[in-house]
Order: C-alpha cells, then structure tokens, then sequence
C-alpha cells in the first residue's frame, strides 16, 4: 500500500558516494531460548535491535512505557530448527535517532496473544557512526544489563528466557493484537476483513496501513498523513510527514521516484529531518523545477 502524490520538480545535482557502516546482531545458535515456563520459543518469537528516546532509560517500574518510547532499526525472527536469531543491517547516515553513540538495546517477544518479554544491553553497545569501515557484532548472550527476563552467557541450561512483564505492551501493541482490538473472532477470520492486506472500508488503504496511520480500518479517511512543500536554501522540496502509531514490528519508508517509477529511498534519495517515536518527516532530494514530475509515498512492512 503506497500513498503517492504526482508534482513538478527538478533534478539534484549528483550526491556523490556514500560510506556504509554495518552491524550484526545475534544470540548464540544451538542454545535453548525460553519462555518464562521453560518452554522453547518457536517461529513467532521476533527480536528488535533500537533505541529508546533520549533521556529514557526503561527499568521494570517504567515497564508501561517502553513501547511509547522505542525506536526500532532492525527487526528479525527466531529460528527453532537452527535455535537462535541473527541479523545484520547496513546504514549510511546517523540520522536521528540513531546518532552515533546512543545505547543500543535489543527487545525480544515471544509473539502469541499474551506475550512475553527480553530486553536487553551492554555498555559497550553503542550505535557506529556511519563511516565506520568494518562490522559491529553484538551477541545477547554478552549483555550487562537485562531488565526482562533472563540471560545465561554458559548456555547451560538455557541462553535467554523471556519474562512477564506487566504493562510493557499498554503503549506499544503487535500488529496481532491490533487486529483483535478492531474486529471480532469472525471477521479476523474473513480474508476479506481481518487480515493485514485486507481493505475492508475500500479506501485504499490496507489494515496494516491503516495500522501504522492511527487509523481506523472500518472507516474510509486518508488522516495520518500530509504532504507539502519546504524551502531549502532558496529551493523548494517535497516532504511527506507522517504521524507514527506505538506498534511493535512494522517499518516506515519514505520512497521517492521521477516519471520512470524507478522508486529509491535513503541518504542519497531522500533527506530524514524527523524520525522519533511519535512523527517520521522526510523530504525529497530533488529540487522544484517547472516541466519535470515527481512522485512520493509512504510504504510499511513488517
């Protein structure tokens, strides 16, 4: 689902190369990851590599607002077959608010209607500047601190286990449970109604960008979102603003393209000017021109 809005600009002069800086993130393969109850973790446990707000540090009596706080990089599921998960991500800006420097958590759930928690950090982990030239490797079995849940570094006789945490998920829901808040056990089970790519008020949008707009899939609105332009040293840009909503594992992008609909995203195609827990504004890298098109949208993942 794209929200795309067709105007006339100019071309940006060449941006010249970019460096890249990357990390990978881990836990230990072949070691028992747990829930509370002893029981393995299965294929809808999902791990989230972020940071949270600045001047937020989450503790156990904060639990609440963890979610309203959580800014997500880089998201990856666990693997029962091989017993861990791994990830790695390259990045080429420190745009906010991922400057180099700030602490680094991961945040693991294990999925399901009652889900329970593992966040973790080390002091060490702390996020690279983009320039870096070679891979920052972080393994949770190495963390110092945990504020939920469990970590044995041995392995022996479990890695992590998750914990119940009440109230860690007041402000931050799955995509699961916002489902589930919207529509009853039969619609959830109509393809037509309950399910993420559905479209069920046949505005347009599907339920997961529904989701990520704060809206509501039952009516037809296009809220959540707008367009302008913003002047840039003399020159004008388009920007796309877009109110984010505290759900865990979904992603915002903002892709821009000309007449070709070659659609691009990043450093050398857009410009981040905001991108907290609440708001994620993004402008074009191209200059308003009379005589040439441009295009804008918004896409979610999970």
């Amino acid at each position: 689902m794209a929200i795309t809005l067709r105007v006339i600009l100019a071309f940006l002069a060449w941006n010249g190369p970019c460096q890249a800086a990357k990390v990978v993130w881990q836990s230990t393969p072949g070691t028992p990851h747990q829930a509370s109850d002893g029981s393995a973790l299965d294929a809808a446990a999902t791990f989230e590599l972020g940071v949270f707000d600045s001047g937020f540090t989450p503790t156990k009596n904060n639990a609440a607002q963890w979610g309203s706080h959580w800014t997500v990089f880089d998201r990856t599921t666990f693997n029962p077959q091989t017993s861990f998960f791994a990830s790695s991500v390259t990045f080429t800006n420190n745009d906010p608010p991922f400057a180099a420097g700030r602490q680094v958590y991961m945040w693991g759930s294990t999925g399901g209607a009652t889900p329970e928690w593992i966040l973790a950090t080390h002091g060490d982990w702390e996020w690279p500047d983009a320039a870096l030239q070679f891979p920052t490797t972080w393994n949770i079995a190495f963390a110092s601190t945990v504020i939920a849940g469990t970590i044995r570094a041995s392995g022996d006789p479990f890695l992590l286990r998750s914990a119940v945490v009440e109230g860690a998920i007041g402000a931050s829901l799955t995509p699961e449970q916002w489902l589930a808040s919207h529509f009853n056990p039969s619609q959830l089970s109509d393809p037509e109604v309950g399910q993420l790519t559905s479209d069920p008020d046949g505005d347009g949008r599907d339920n997961l960008m529904e989701m990520a707009l704060g809206g509501d899939p039952l009516i037809a609105e296009m809220d959540g979102y707008g367009v302008d332009w913003i002047d840039v040293e003399g020159f004008r840009y388009l920007r796309l603003t877009v109110s984010k909503q505290a759900i865990q594992q979904i992603q915002y992008r903002v892709e821009v393209s000309g007449e070709s609909m070659q659609w691009q995203s990043g450093h050398t195609a857009t410009t981040t000017l905001i991108n907290d827990v609440h708001t994620l504004e993004v402008r074009d890298n191209v200059a308003y021109q009379v005589g040439q098109s441009r295009f804008i949208r918004l896409t979610v993942q999970r």
